[in-house]
């Protein structure tokens, strides 16, 4: 067991690796991160150094996190990896998963994503793209194809080849091919968004994806490959932070792509249709329902395939339930002055513009993010996001505080 003295410098080590300036990070701040996330959870044990050691995760991280890669440079991409890490070490410490595990789940996370840029070649092998005649796509050649089929891009898994090659004996190739797949898993199967690309009922990019004329598909998605401790993980945090509401959020949605959707901060937030009628989640309200009801799909999936024990499967529900809560609690519509915050967005909007509540809706109605007159209000929501984020990474900190994971298994 882990002594009290010992949880609380555990704590308070976590609580300082992890807040750092989230979204305001350079490049070599964010490979820093990474590295000292993966140092540390060596240092305590979360991660098996022979499955993957420190040194091997830098090259990793070194050959993928710089300059000379677009999606890197990317501020609405870079957030959401980064929120989708905590995810893993959060929901990792929930589940108990093996330091093998571990050590493969977080290092996918670290460079998920990495492929997501226009002119980005997509990979060729029993993984790729096919144009409904067949072909093999080779390009991700626009915006909408970078979006949905980044997942299948190439340079991740070029990285991790070459990494295999030149340090066979630090990186097994099975261990490298794990890693590939829990990137390709998200991107294929659990994500509702692309699955609705290729399957017609995703009205983003429609023109690209679907041939209104043949009633079919105009790209073809290779199969999944297997489902694994792993790509649960992996998976429940990247649909977790679809409706986190924290600061990757607000900057990749609605000061990302929701701001040229002419959508005022009431609708980006509040606003919520019927589950039948979200195609495309066009709100943080409706993102809570979506999400919630993959990450169950996710489970009951892992269930079925027996990759996680019972307890297991409920620690993991009852985390993402505290994810979608917390989203929730933020969105209340009622305004509580006694609420620290981060807790509550509406109270935290009336704290800081003393606008009443009547008036605070009706601005909140009228404006969106690129209207001249909404400075006030983006700057209070993004405080507000920070603080419920800064909350979340103190609950992810405790949560990693009570020593290695698998010291704590039934």
């Amino acid at each position: 067991m882990v002594s009290r003295l010992g949880r609380k410098r555990s704590s308070s080590l976590w609580a300082h690796i992890l807040k750092l300036k989230h979204n305001a990070l350079s490049i070599s701040e964010w490979r820093r991160r990474n590295i000292e996330i993966y140092a540390q959870l060596l240092r305590e044990g979360y991660v098996d150094p022979e499955t993957l050691s420190a040194g091997i995760v830098q090259l990793i991280c070194e050959e993928l996190i710089n300059e000379s890669n677009p999606a890197a440079q990317d501020s609405l991409n870079a957030g959401h990896i980064r929120s989708q890490n905590e995810n893993i070490l959060f929901l990792a410490a929930m589940a108990k998963i093996s330091p093998r595990d571990l050590a493969i789940c977080i290092t996918a996370g670290f460079i998920h994503d990495l492929n997501k840029a226009v002119g980005d070649p997509l990979r060729q092998d029993r993984y790729a793209v096919r144009y409904k005649t067949g072909t093999k796509v080779r390009k991700q050649t626009n915006l909408a194809l970078s979006v949905g089929l980044n997942h299948l891009g190439n340079r991740t898994r070029k990285v991790l080849d070459a990494v295999h090659k030149r340090h066979p004996s630090d990186i097994h190739h099975q261990v490298a091919r794990e890693i590939d797949e829990c990137i390709i898993h998200h991107g294929i199967g659990s994500s509702r968004f692309i699955r609705g690309l290729f399957n017609g009922e995703n009205p983003w990019w429609r023109d690209v994806y679907w041939n209104e004329r043949d009633c079919a598909p105009n790209y073809l998605h290779p199969s999944q490959p297997s489902s694994s401790v792993c790509t649960v993980v992996h998976d429940l945090a990247d649909s977790a932070q679809q409706m986190q509401g924290d600061s990757g959020w607000l900057q990749k949605y609605p000061f990302g792509y929701w701001a040229e959707s002419n959508l005022s901060f009431w609708q980006m937030f509040w606003d919520c249709r019927p589950l039948k009628k979200i195609h495309v989640a066009q709100s943080l309200a409706e993102q809570v329902v979506l999400e919630s009801q993959t990450c169950a799909e996710i489970l009951e999936q892992a269930h079925t395939l027996k990759l996680l024990t019972k307890s297991q499967l409920t620690r993991l529900e009852v985390a993402v339930r505290s994810i979608a809560q917390s989203s929730k609690q933020w969105l209340t519509r009622s305004v509580q002055k006694s609420l620290p915050p981060g807790q509550s967005l509406l109270t935290d909007l009336i704290r800081e513009t003393g606008y009443s509540e009547t008036k605070l809706k009706a601005e909140l109605k009228k404006l969106r993010p690129h209207d001249s007159e909404s400075h006030i209000l983006k700057e209070v929501i993004a405080r507000s996001s920070v603080a419920k984020h800064r909350i979340f990474q103190t609950i992810v900190a405790e949560s990693l505080s009570n020593g290695p994971i698998y010291w704590c298994r039934e």
